[in-house]
């Protein structure tokens, strides 16, 4: 949390991968994950509305399985004064293995900056 607060107000803009979901403080087992990293960043960026983009419901953060009350993927927090006209996303690769799901993850936001310019945003993850 320390990196976003130091650029908390500098940045209107933040993308994230691999974020967790759950709903309880913790860590996963293996790889000691901040089980509610989701809602510990949405604590710090009230300003910021998010736009997630989740994995499919069985979940695997470098090599771990997580608990599918968890869940995984990523998110693109945009500050509130940042008009976003149209969230989306795609998946490339899912399934690698049977034990394995490869990110191949593709999130894109339409905004309309305060100046009144249109653009996109891309958050990508993943082996192409």
């Amino acid at each position: 949390m320390t990196f976003l607060k130091k650029h908390l107000d500098d940045a209107d803009i933040f993308f994230f991968q691999d974020v967790l979901f759950g709903k309880e403080a913790g860590f996963t087992p293996i790889q000691k994950g901040r089980i509610n990293l989701f809602d510990e960043m949405c604590v710090v960026l009230n300003d910021f509305n998010y736009f997630i983009f989740r994995d499919p419901e069985e979940s695997f953060v470098h090599g771990e399985t997580l608990a599918k009350d968890v869940g995984c993927g990523q998110v693109v927090f945009v500050r509130k004064n940042i008009k976003v006209k149209e969230p989306g996303g795609f998946r490339g690769l899912d399934r690698v293995t049977d034990n394995e799901i490869a990110p191949g993850r593709f999130q894109w936001l339409s905004l309309k900056s305060p100046n009144n310019e249109d653009f996109i945003i891309v958050n990508f993850h993943g082996m192409w």
